[in-house]
């Protein structure tokens, strides 16, 4: 589960300690069909900017940068680097 990774990576990071995170990037993938590997079963999560930045919130953290990246396997990932709130 992404958000309880956060709550516990969070108690060990030391102030101004950023995190780097990629998640499969859900409506890039349902744009490519139905049939991709970002839903394969090892996958139960899929984000879109807009739920990885509200799970960023809700753990506590600020997005300092995200983005979409496309690997050679074909594979659609949103990334993101996240920094403590109040940092």
């Amino acid at each position: 589960y992404p958000q309880r990774f956060l709550e516990r990576a969070k108690k060990h990071l030391k102030d101004n300690a950023c995190v780097y995170v990629e998640v499969p990037d859900g409506p890039a993938a349902a744009r490519l069909g139905k049939d991709r590997q970002e839903f394969h079963f090892e996958h139960w999560h899929a984000f879109s900017p807009a739920s990885l930045c509200i799970m960023a919130e809700r753990t506590g953290f600020d997005v300092l940068e995200f983005g979409r990246v496309r690997d050679p396997s074909g594979k659609c990932t949103l990334y993101g680097f996240l920094e403590i709130v109040g940092c």
